[in-house]
């Protein structure tokens, strides 16, 4: 071996001696910073900027199964035949509009639905919902990121006042959900109320609830934190029409990313696991448990015939995203 090649070895030989120690220089400051931004924690603001559009896209696959041994054995088989179990899906594309800051502080911005299609699904029977291709064509909804970026201000839905609601307004209530004052360390928690839709029992229009959302800071990365996301449903019965009464139970875990650098909830995604149970005066021609037929065969009345309890499950994902728009809004 010449001495031009003794050298170029011994220098090859002195270059894969430094890598592992500069990976291992580079591996224990990297853990130096990751562990020094856990002990500090992270302070999450809303940093959606100024004349600059964001896509928002909001996904719901739930399923609805009745469960038969909650009903009596003369309808058990009925009901499951005539309500059956029930899927649901649902797809919203919205677009955010942010605007110049205000003399305030405040920054508005606008919401607008560019796509909206769901389909029920019940036995062979597909329908797609209607009211949701109506979302396109709505005025855009108002709304303002607060001057300290903590919060969300969205005018309400104009049938508010009487109980209504609106899938657009909960979807983007969903992904921008209040932040806390201060700091948060790996381990901690803060919480939101936030709406949640869930499918009617037989298809029969939908059941609107307030959830705690409950986001825990699982780690901190160079420009992301992480979340575990647990969502909980009231453990409370709402009255609905017809006599009709459900409570709810149970909620969805997953996760959640939050860009520190964009500032906003790139993604969230959740499994829902919920339990329903519906109570409804029982319909004609059944006699409640225990009761006595009604005379000459007539069907009871369906008052004093008693109440029909109803138990379901829903389960299924839930997922929210966003994101600088690719293209610029159409005008």
């Amino acid at each position: 071996m010449t001495q031009r090649n003794h050298a170029a070895s011994r220098v090859s030989r002195s270059i894969f001696a430094v890598i592992p120690a500069a990976l291992t220089a580079t591996l224990v400051l990297a853990g130096a910073v990751a562990s020094q931004a856990a002990e500090k924690g992270v302070r999450l603001r809303y940093g959606l900027k100024p004349s600059t559009v964001y896509d928002q896209q909001g996904s719901i696959a739930l399923d609805l199964r009745i469960d038969p041994s909650t009903l009596p054995e003369s309808m058990a088989a009925i009901a499951t035949t005539t309500m059956g179990d029930v899927r649901q899906e649902i797809r919203i594309k919205g677009r955010l509009d942010v605007q110049v800051r205000g003399a305030d502080g405040s920054t508005p911005f606008t919401f607008k639905v560019v796509e909206a299609t769901g389909m029920r699904m019940r036995g062979d029977e597909t329908k797609p919902l209607a009211n949701l291709s109506a979302m396109v064509g709505r005025p855009a909804i108002e709304a303002r990121f607060s001057a300290d970026g903590r919060k969300v201000e969205i005018t309400p839905a104009p049938n508010a006042a009487s109980g209504g609601h609106d899938r657009a307004r909960d979807q983007l209530a969903q992904s921008l959900p209040d932040l806390p004052e201060g700091a948060l360390r790996v381990g901690q928690s803060f919480e939101a109320r936030l709406p949640v839709v869930l499918p009617g029992v037989g298809g029969r229009g939908d059941d609107h609830v307030e959830a705690r959302w409950i986001y825990t800071l699982k780690a901190i990365e160079p420009g992301f934190a992480r979340f575990d996301v647990r969502q909980v449903l009231p453990k409370a019965t709402a009255t609905m029409t017809q006599g009709r009464s459900y409570t709810v139970s149970g909620g969805a875990v997953g996760s959640a990313t939050f860009d520190l650098v964009e500032g906003l909830f790139t993604e969230i995604n959740l499994d829902a696991d919920m339990m329903m149970s519906v109570q409804m005066p029982m319909p004609p021609g059944f006699a409640a448990p225990g009761a006595s037929p009604a005379p000459n065969g007539a069907a009871p009345d369906t008052l004093s015939a008693g109440v029909l309890t109803l138990g379901s499950k829903v389960t299924g994902p839930i997922a929210v995203t966003m994101s600088r728009a690719a293209t610029p809004a159409a005008n």
